[in-house]
């Protein structure tokens, strides 16, 4: 069965990108644009990985990370943040909102796969 991603992003040419590139290796790929529409998905499309933007409009990625921990059928998901944001505070507070990675913006779509592909098999 195919693993779920859901990638939440403002940026359509972000979403096109990660649709893609996780499409062609086998993965089933939904996105949303914003805070509140990532919540919904996920709570009914129940990805396997959540792929987050901080800076969106509106609720932002960390009020999004959030609200994702505080609902038990999500609590558990892994949270990739990727974030034009690269300084190491927000690498940090990535990591103490329970994401499980941090990637700065822009990103390498072999390594971001990679980095996918072990944290779904570990």
């Amino acid at each position: 069965m195919k693993k779920k991603i859901l990638a939440v992003d403002d940026e359509s040419k972000i979403l096109q990108l990660e649709k893609i590139l996780f499409t062609k290796n086998g993965f089933d790929v939904v996105t949303a644009s914003d805070g509140n529409e990532a919540v919904q998905t996920a709570l009914s499309f129940n990805p396997d990985l959540i792929l987050l933007d901080i800076e969106m409009p509106g609720k932002d990625g960390y009020a999004t990370l959030a609200e994702l921990r505080s609902h038990k059928e999500l609590k558990d998901i892994p949270v990739i943040v990727l974030s034009g944001l690269r300084d190491e505070t927000y690498h940090k507070i990535s990591e103490s909102m329970g994401s499980v990675e941090h990637i700065d913006k822009p990103f390498a779509p072999d390594k971001l796969l990679a980095k996918v592909n072990e944290i779904l098999k570990g």
